[in-house]
């Protein structure tokens, strides 16, 4: 493997992750402990384990088992529950709350996803029932929360097959059942895959040089300097080419009006990217 354009799958089972392997002719990281790790050229599958401290741990170990490699593509690939959605139906996160904290996250795609996208809810006892019209798995918020840690929001994204629902209780999933509907789904993984790793390539590791500008004119306190950093890296991903022109913006401003100014033009552009 180089040291750059990672792409990092995560599956809590095993069997969510055979034909996953098997398509990427994964080969088995024997000496890497203590999950189950597969991995070509820059490519690695992990098994974490059910359950949001497994994922979590896993995330954070992946990322320093490459060095700590900025910037690199991350998915997680599983099966969730939902009311109606027929089973063998994949759905991209756009939002992932967190049932036991309230938390919410929003994926962004700033580009066309290759399936429809539906909200997950993240819970730490498996459920019978589905008392909310929206998919329910057990890894997606710890996940979400940490791989944003390591790479940029667009780079991290959650795809989950139906497995379940009110006609097909969970109870009767089997193994083979869940390695079925992944194997079916393989074509919108690779579209996934591979617009995800198409925007990795545009992002620059270094912060442009509007950012150093920005941190010359006007005052940022430490959290709104993580916040500007944020927008940089955002920004290299919709509109990498038409810098913000910050020289129009009042020289007494503050740091929170700069900010407040970007998120809207970067708004802007991401809504006329969706439009192309």
């Amino acid at each position: 493997m180089d040291n750059r354009n990672y792409t990092h799958i995560l599956t809590a089972l095993p069997c969510e992750a055979k034909p996953l392997i098997a398509h990427y002719q994964l080969k088995r990281c024997m000496a890497i402990e203590p999950f189950t790790t597969y991995g070509k050229d820059n490519v690695t599958l992990t098994v974490t384990g059910i359950g949001k401290v497994s994922m979590a741990a896993s995330v954070a170990f992946i990322h320093q088992l490459v060095g700590g490699i900025p910037n690199s593509v991350w998915l997680n690939i599983g099966i969730a529950g939902h009311q109606s959605h027929p089973v063998g139906s994949a759905f991209i996160a756009h939002k992932i709350t967190d049932a036991d904290t309230g938390r919410c996250w929003y994926p962004s795609q700033p580009f066309n996803t290759p399936c429809e996208s539906e909200e997950i809810n993240t819970v730490s006892i498996p459920l019978v029932d589905y008392p909310e019209t929206c998919l329910y798995d057990m890894e997606a918020s710890a996940f979400h929360e940490i791989a944003m840690r390591f790479s940029t929001g667009e780079l991290v994204q959650c795809l989950k097959i139906v497995s379940d629902n009110t006609a097909n209780p969970a109870e009767k999933i089997t193994p083979q059942h869940a390695s079925t509907i992944v194997e079916a789904n393989l074509q919108t993984i690779n579209a996934l895959l591979h617009k995800q790793q198409r925007l990795a390539e545009t992002i620059n590791p270094d912060q442009p040089e509007w950012y150093s500008m920005a941190c010359e004119i006007w005052r940022f306190t430490h959290s709104e300097k993580i916040q500007l950093k944020d927008i940089s890296r955002y920004w290299q991903v919709v509109s990498p080419d038409d810098p913000p022109e910050l020289e129009q913006l009042p020289k007494n401003h503050s740091g929170k009006q700069i900010l407040g100014w970007l998120k809207v033009e970067i708004a802007t552009r991401k809504m006329n990217l969706s439009f192309r």
